[in-house]
């Protein structure tokens, strides 16, 4: 499986002179190999993926990561 390293940097910079936190993707994960049965159920797979990517950064990042900002629009849910 061939490996590519996206280097996460606002610029072009040389693989060598990179920052050392890179994206790490692999051709299996580019692949649509899912079905949906509708909108909603991709946009729900699609958001659960986003939550991995973004747990993976914090955790190459490490540190205390604060809570995300509350829509001024959501409501509440009940516990």
């Amino acid at each position: 499986m061939r490996r590519r390293n996206v280097p996460l940097t606002g610029g072009d910079v040389a693989l060598a002179d990179a920052a050392g936190a890179v994206l790490t993707q692999f051709s299996a994960d580019r692949a649509a190999d899912q079905s949906f049965v509708d909108c909603e159920a991709r946009v729900r797979g699609a958001a659960h993926e986003c939550a991995l990517i973004v747990d993976d950064l914090k955790d190459a990042a490490g540190g205390p990561w604060p809570r995300p900002p509350r829509c001024p629009t959501a409501k509440p849910t009940a516990p």
